[in-house]
Order: structure tokens, then C-alpha cells, then sequence
């Protein structure tokens, strides 16, 4: 039942307006005058500066403007027409008459419709997972791939509720949210401290190279609301834990630092007030140096701002820390039923949507495409395109989900939450994973169990995940070249236990690290697990060091290399200098030939140098071998990088030509692992690409196939290549790039695996894959160590392993097994 009360009609049974009175006269000229009305604000406030067209004002005014015009366009078209019917009837030109008569009653139409009042709000749906609990989709990112860690503790924050901040000092406890800052960290990192984890995550982005003073370091925070008010926003106490870690810790400069949401024009006036006084050689600027145009392309027609805060792209690295909220309320339905405001235009802020406040000041005509209820699971999403760009994916060291307080609207004040274990108490967790999507599909889990989301709130994580072959069928390349996963996404199996595929040991999925108040990362399933958690089984399959006769050489401080013939070490080799040793071989005639970072060297049996090559200045060599009588070739690290093939003798370049990269500012990254094939052909490992691609002698690509985080490729007899990536897996890929034999970690449970590099297929179909040991950061207790090699059968049962780390056989960690007296069916 409805309740006439002048113009306005409302409903008797709630009491809410559901429409107008349109018996009242005036009430036809209440749209025209509205629309006018919003038009002249909407010119007046935008015209003297655009960038205020983003505003929440001026985004709900727009739609009224516009419809505006097309009210007095159609009110002008409805007189004409029915005007000029009227004169051709008179003159008997009875087309020309219906011709406009038709345009009147169209005209007529649109005026109806527009003066017709919606009583509701647009439908935004609710959100239904699209798989089932435990099915990960994507490839899982990381040191520990996957890993996501979450660490609480109630006690850190105490909110009355009523206070004008939330934010404020005399509710925060700095030194817990300090602690659970770096929980989250370590964890991630697998170290147990904060200066260790931070440099193992700078070096794993690196590929092995540390941080260097002088290098920038962005923290793009969510600023979304001013930084100053209620409103939820990055909290100061998030962002002092952070630089704490970074600067008093870890070491980093802080002339290094820049803090910025580059979509907000204001200095992070709180935060600037409250970390100012520890770290004030930080700039605490939102935008420094306006926006760069071009900084990336999309791969769909839609959007079209394509500029980024110059400070991201400038910036050698990145850390994202978003907050833990919703951005978009479904319609009707409010935490605050005094609060019937939203202008949310997504499903979720955190990792994604955070970044979009990274392109420039256009942004705001693309917000529609942010509207997930508005476009089907399956349909391209701009999000997995920002993202995936060189300047976000290819400088993310970690992403951070900032949940001391949450809100369920991207500018709501913060609300407690009722999901155990917060039972009433504000959230008080930090989130963190390498994994952008995993640490976002845990804070969808979070979100979803507390408070209703619109539909479709996962489309950009199913995306991204599987970038390298989305459901909408999009060729994501936002740099030109075409994106690998960007994560694994997937739900956990019920909001009480909170467990992942990895935690319970059904897949390749996310693993979520839980550290309580009182726990630490050291207690956590991190890099050094504790005296009861076996690095592998106390009785190992085979016979040792006797199962084969081997070359063996790895990565490490020293550059060792050793030959085991009848279980014992009978040569072995240091080799002075700084350098790693990635690749090497055991040539017929004794000698070995050994690529060390810094250059190519072969040593005779009794360990004279017979030949040298010194990389050039800011290059570096990771893959060499023989090529023909007396010459070698080598892949070059650099920009440019090079394939050289060189006559030792006379230091002739027989062959020579350039190799493409991702990026230039990273060498050490672009390549490890090249063989030739049995064709005389090169197979390249571009780890910073991604991808496996075969090449003729003169540079033209004849083949290529994706492997994300690609370290090692191996052509076989059959034509296929065996892949071995950092991600955990060894796959055997055919020339059709399908994948027909596939083993990861999660094979081999009571083995646990730090990093593989290379495995070699032997002659009855067995795979031997080496498992390294990252000597450079962590220390070794030779009384609990891992397996430095395993050899699985083609039904993945481990047949022999290789334990051998003090004297009189310390071989130290593993790169590269070379088989000798039985070769094995991989090229060399």
C-alpha cells in the first residue's frame, strides 16, 4: 500500500519512498529542473579542473547532466515534429507527415521514460564462488609458491568506535602491530628475521642480485579517503612497521623510499604526522613527478588511459599495501542502516583494484568496466592488464593487505567483524604473499564470510590466474609481450578451519600461514623448519653416493665442483673470485668448461686455466658449453643480450645474435639454461620471458612454448623438452606445447624442496632433478638438511636420493648432475 503525501509517495507498510506523486502538477517540470541543474554544477566545477570529474559528486552528477541534454533535445524534437506534421498535412504531403509524426512519438518516448522514477537501486547481484572449495586454478607464485601469510592479535587495536580517528595512537599499540608486521613477512620469505626475509625477497624479484643503495623502493598505499578523516584508509601504524622493517632492519635507505597513491592529491598528511619524526629523509609525497603517457597498453577495446605515476616508473621496485575492505555495497543492503550511500564501483579494493590508482588522472572514464555485475565471469578485465605491466608485476616485491581495521565500503568508517577469531573485535591482521591473486583469494574468503559481495566479485582473479589462457579467451600482452599466471586462485574449504589445497596437501594451490598472538614466524612451516620436521626421510632410497657416476657442480658462495666415481669424490675444484657457477661440463678429454656469472673459464684435469673470457662491464654468462672443435658459444646477460659462439683460439665470433628480454634493468634475470639440439639448433631458456624458444644459428625463431619462471630447457631424443621452473615443476612438453609428463613437490611430500634448476631424463625413462639449497642466505645444519638430488620414475616414485653434505663428500648445493659413463637421453 502506497501513502499519497504531496509529491512524494511512500510506502505504508516501511515507510519509504518508493516514487513520486505525478498527479501533482509541478512534478513534470522535476527532472527537467534537476537535470539543468546538474549540468551547469557538473560544467562549473569540471571545467576549470577535469581531474574533479573523479569525485563522488561529480561521478553521480554526470548521468543526470547527460540525461539532461537528452531531455531538451528530445522536448525541442517532440515540438518540431509534431509542428512540421501538422504543415505537411495541411499541404497533402502525407510521407513527409508520418515521417515526422514518428519522430515526435519517439521523441515522446524518451521523455516518458526519463521522467518514469526508478524506486530502486540498480542491481548489483550477490556473489556465488564459481568452483568449489580446494579447486586451484593459475600456477602458484613465490619462494614457497603460493604462500600466503596472516598474522593477528586482537590486542593491537582498541577503537572506541566514537573517536573522530581510528587511527589515532591512543588505540594502536605500535610495538604489535610492529611484531605482526614482521610475522607476516618472515613467513612469506621463510626466515625467521626481518632483515634476512627482506633481503631474500629482494633478491628472489633480483634473480639471486641483493638491493642496492640508491635503488628506489615505492610503497603504493590506499589513500583513497585523504588519508586524514574516518574514513577507512592505509593506517599510519601499518606504514611505520613497514619502514621499521625496511629502514631500521633491513638496512634500506630512506632517501630510497617514496610513499604515494599517485590517484590522490594529498602528501599523506597522517602519515607524514605520525612516521615524520623516525624517518624523515622518506618522501612522503602521494604523486611525485605527475604521470608518464604510454606506460602500457590494453589488450581489449574499452579503456584507454595508459599513463602511470612517474614515480612507479621510475622506481626500480614495489610494495603494495592495500587495505582490507570492500569497495562496492550490493544494493540494499548496508552495515549502517543510516547510511544509504554508495558509490562504490567495484567488487573488492586490496591487491587489484589498489594498483588501479597507479594510472593516470583518466581513470575515472573507465570506472563502468569496473562494474563486475555489469559483465559476464567469462569477459576481459583492465585490472589483470595494470597489473600485469612491467612497471607493477615486473617491480612487485610483496604485496601486504593492510586489516588492523576493515570496512565494507572503500570510503566507510571501520566495523568490527564477527568472523572467528574476531568474534565482535576489530580484524587486527596484516595479510602478505609474492602471490598477488593467492593473498587476494584469501581476502575474498575473509570478506565473503563477513559481509555480502556483488556478483561476479572473482572475474579478475580468474583472469589473472590464468592470464596465459583466460576464460574470456583475451590475449593479455600489456607490454607486447603475452602474460604468464599471475597466481593461483582458489577458495578455502570452510570459513572455520581456513584450509587451502597446500595446507592440506591435495594440490598446487594456496598454502595460508596462520600466526596467532604469541607465535612468530620462526614457528611457522617457514624456509628452517624446527628438529621435528624432516627436511627429508632418515633412510633415503638407492645406494648414495654409488647410485651413479656423476659430475656435479652448484651455485653457491664458493664455486665448487666435484667428480664422484664408485660412491666417492674423486676431483674437485674451487674456483677463486666472486661469481656463481650456473652451468658447467665435463668435456671428453678431461677438461671443464664452467659459466660463473662474471665469465666463461675451461680448466684442465689438473686444474690449470686453459682458456678465459671475462664478461664485459654490466653483463654476465650463466650458460656455456663446447661448440665444435675449438670453440665454445654462451648466452650473454645484457642489454643487448647475445648468443656468441667463439673460436678459443683466435677469439674469432663465429656466430652472433641478439636475444630479446623483458626487461633491461635487471640482467641477471634475463637467462640461465641453453642447450643445442640435436638439429644444431639453440633452445633458450628466457627466464624473464617465460618461455622456451628454439633458434637457428642466425637469431630467427623456429619454436617457442610458455613456461612461466622458466630456469632450464633440455631437448630430448623425441623432440620434446624436459622444463624445469623455480615455480616447483619439471614438465616433458611436446612440439605442440602440451604437456605430457609432469612432476612438482607435492609428488614427493616427505622431500622438502628449496628451488629446483635442471633435471636430465636417463636412457630407461627416469628423471633426475636436483633440488638447491640457497647457501647465500640461509645456513645449513648438516644434522637436518635436504636432499640434493632425486631420481623419480616416470610414475613419480622416488628411487634414489642424494643426501651428501659433510666431509669427506660435501658437495655442497646442487645446480647441474652430469651423468658420466651412462649418458643420459638429454643433449648436452
Amino acid at each position: 500500500m502506497t501513502i499519497e503525501k504531496g509529491w512524494l509517495l511512500v510506502c505504508g507498510k516501511t515507510g519509504r519512498v518508493v516514487g513520486l506523486n505525478r498527479n501533482c502538477r509541478w512534478v513534470r517540470w522535476f527532472f527537467p529542473i534537476i537535470g539543468l541543474a546538474a549540468l551547469v554544477w557538473y560544467l562549473v566545477r569540471v571545467i576549470p579542473k577535469p581531474s574533479r570529474a573523479e569525485y563522488p559528486c561529480q561521478r553521480v552528477g554526470a548521468p543526470i547532466a547527460l540525461g539532461s541534454i537528452a531531455y531538451f533535445l528530445s522536448l525541442f524534437g517532440v515540438v518540431s515534429a509534431f509542428r512540421h506534421t501538422r504543415k505537411f498535412l495541411y499541404q497533402h504531403r502525407y510521407a513527409a507527415a508520418a515521417i515526422c509524426l514518428m519522430i515526435g512519438l519517439v521523441c515522446s518516448a524518451v521523455i516518458t521514460n526519463m521522467n518514469e522514477t526508478k524506486a530502486y537501486a540498480e542491481s548489483t547481484g550477490t556473489f556465488t564462488p564459481s568452483t568449489g572449495p580446494n579447486q586451484p586454478v593459475g600456477t602458484a607464485r613465490g619462494i614457497f609458491p603460493g604462500r600466503v601469510a596472516w598474522s593477528y592479535d586482537l590486542s593491537a587495536c582498541s577503537w572506541d568506535g566514537a573517536s573522530k580517528y581510528w587511527w589515532s595512537s591512543n588505540f594502536n599499540d605500535q610495538v604489535k602491530i610492529t611484531k605482526i608486521m614482521n610475522n607476516v613477512i618472515c613467513s612469506v620469505a621463510g626466515q625467521t628475521s626481518v632483515s634476512n626475509a627482506w633481503d631474500v625477497l629482494f633478491r628472489y624479484k633480483n634473480g639471486g642480485t641483493p638491493y642496492v643503495k640508491g635503488e628506489k623502493i615505492a610503497i603504493k598505499l590506499n589513500l583513497n579517503n585523504g588519508g586524514n578523516g574516518a574514513a577507512i584508509d592505509a593506517s599510519p601504524q601499518s606504514v611505520y612497521a613497514l619502514l621499521d622493517g625496511l629502514v631500521n632492519q633491513f638496512g634500506a635507505s630512506q632517501a630510497d623510499i617514496t610513499l604515494c597513491d599517485p590517484a590522490r592529491e594529498n602528501k599523506c598528511s597522517a602519515i607524514s604526522n605520525y612516521c615524520h619524526g623516525v624517518f624523515p629523509n622518506v618522501d612522503y609525497d602521494s604523486n611525485l613527478g605527475g604521470f608518464t603517457t604510454n606506460a602500457f597498453s590494453y589488450s581489449a577495446p574499452g579503456p584507454t588511459e595508459t599513463s602511470m605515476s612517474t614515480t612507479i616508473v621510475k622506481t626500480k621496485y614495489l610494495i603494495t599495501m592495500a587495505v582490507l575492505k570492500r569497495h562496492c555495497t550490493p544494493a540494499e543492503t548496508y552495515h549502517d542502516p543510516s547510511d544509504k550511500t554508495d558509490y562504490g564501483n567495484a567488487s573488492v579494493t586490496m591487491i587489484f583494484k589498489s594498483n588501479w590508482g597507479i594510472i593516470g588522472k583518466n581513470r575515472a572514464s573507465q570506472h563502468a568496466l569496473l562494474h563486475d555485475w555489469d559483465y559476464p565471469m567469462a569477459s576481459y578485465n583492465q585490472l589483470v592488464d595494470m597489473y600485469g605491466s612491467t612497471n607493477i608485476n615486473g617491480k612487485t616485491v610483496l604485496n601486504i593487505i593492510d586489516g588492523l581495521y576493515s570496512g565494507d565500503r572503500w570510503n566507510s568508517r571501520p566495523h568490527k567483524w564477527q568472523l572467528a577469531p574476531f568474534n565482535g573485535h576489530w580484524p587486527s591482521s596484516f595479510f602478505a604473499s609474492q602471490d598477488p591473486v593467492a593473498v587476494e583469494s584469501v581476502g575474498l574468503d575473509f570478506l565473503r564470510s563477513e559481509m555480502p559481495l556483488i556478483k561476479n566479485a572473482d572475474r579478475h582473479l580468474y583472469e589473472a590466474a590464468q592470464a596465459d589462457n583466460p576464460p574470456s579467451g583475451t590475449i593479455y600482452k600489456p607490454d607486447g609481450v603475452r602474460l604468464q599466471s599471475l597466481g593461483v586462485h582458489e577458495y578455502w574449504n570452510n570459513a572455520t578451519d581456513k584450509k587451502y589445497s597446500r595446507n592440506l596437501g591435495t594440490g598446487n594451490g594456496i598454502e595460508l600461514i596462520c600466526l596467532p598472538p604469541g607465535e612468530s614466524a620462526s614457528a611457522a612451516n617457514t624456509a628452517k623448519p624446527d628438529a621435528n620436521t624432516p627436511l627429508s626421510p632418515a633412510v633415503l632410497p638407492g645406494k648414495g653416493l654409488a647410485q651413479h657416476d656423476f659430475f656435479y657442480a652448484g651455485e653457491a658462495k664458493e664455486e665448487r665442483m666435484s667428480i664422484v666415481r664408485n660412491g666417492e669424490i674423486v676431483w674437485s675444484y674451487t674456483h677463486p673470485g666472486r661469481g656463481e657457477i650456473s652451468d658447467a661440463v665435463l668435456e671428453p678429454n678431461g677438461s671443464i668448461l664452467f659459466a660463473h656469472q662474471y665469465g666463461v673459464t675451461e680448466i684442465t684435469a689438473d686444474k690449470t686455466v686453459a682458456w678465459n673470457y671475462d664478461a664485459p662491464t654490466n653483463t654476465e654468462i650463466h650458460t656455456a658449453q663446447p661448440f665444435s672443435n675449438n670453440s665454445v658459444w654462451f648466452i650473454q646477460n645484457g642489454h643487448p643480450a647475445k648468443f656468441i659462439a667463439m673460436n678459443k683460439t683466435t677469439g674469432a665470433i663465429e656466430y652472433q645474435f641478439e636475444l630479446p628480454v623483458n626487461t633491461t634493468n635487471r640482467i641477471h634475470g634475463q637467462f640461465r639454461h641453453a642447450r643445442m639440439t640435436a638439429a644444431g639448433t639453440l633452445l633458450v631458456a628466457h627466464m624473464d620471458l617465460g618461455k622456451a624458444v628454439e633458434y637457428d644459428l642466425d637469431g630467427k625463431a623456429l619454436w617457442s612454448v610458455d613456461v612461466p619462471s622458466l630456469w632450464s630447457a633440455t631437448p630430448l631424443p623425441n623432440g620434446n623438452i624436459l622444463a624445469v621452473s623455480n615455480q616447483k615443476f619439471v614438465r616433458e612438453i611436446n612440439r605442440q606445447g602440451k604437456t605430457v609428463w609432469e612432476w612438482t613437490t607435492a609428488d614427493a611430500p616427505d622431500y622438502k624442496f628449496s628451488g629446483l634448476q635442471t633435471a636430465i631424463r636417463l636412457p630407461d625413462g627416469n628423471t633426475i632433478i636436483n633440488n638447491w639449497f640457497n647457501k647465500w642466505t640461509d645456513k645449513m645444519d648438516a644434522s637436518h638438511s635436504p636432499v640434493q638430488a632425486i631420481e623419480v620414475t616416470p610414475d613419480k616414485q622416488v628411487v634414489w636420493a642424494l643426501r651428501s653434505w659433510t666431509p669427506p663428500a660435501s658437495l655442497g648445493p646442487a645446480t647441474t648432475i652430469q651423468l658420466l659413463g651412462e649418458q643420459s637421453t638429454a643433449s648436452r
